[in-house]
């Protein structure tokens, strides 16, 4: 796996955004005529935060927004070559808001 992540912290504002790359990879080798792999994959993954500068109601707020999987990427295993899959699994992109108050 390898890939580059892009960070921005200031002024109460934390950003960041990943890219992973992970080739393809063998996922078994009990049986030698068949042999399976996972296909290559590319995921870019978000988050941002944002703490609140003045207290609300005597506590600090934090809000953040994280997005997981935006490129809506397939995990594809196959059976010795690309052109015979016999697995797709597919989540889809993820959005998650959150409220942190701490106090």
């Amino acid at each position: 796996m390898t890939g580059p992540s892009v960070f921005y912290e200031k002024f109460g504002v934390s950003a960041r955004l990943n890219y992973q790359y992970r080739d393809a990879w063998l996922s078994t080798t009990e049986n030698d005529s068949l042999t399976e792999f996972w296909d290559e994959t590319e995921r870019v993954d978000s988050s941002i935060r944002y703490t609140i500068p003045q207290q609300v109601y005597g506590t600090n707020v934090t809000l953040a927004l994280n997005g997981n999987n935006l490129t809506d990427e397939r995990d594809v295993r196959f059976i010795n070559t690309p052109a015979t899959p016999n697995q797709v699994e597919g989540f889809g992109r993820r959005w998650v808001f959150s409220v942190r108050v701490d106090y």
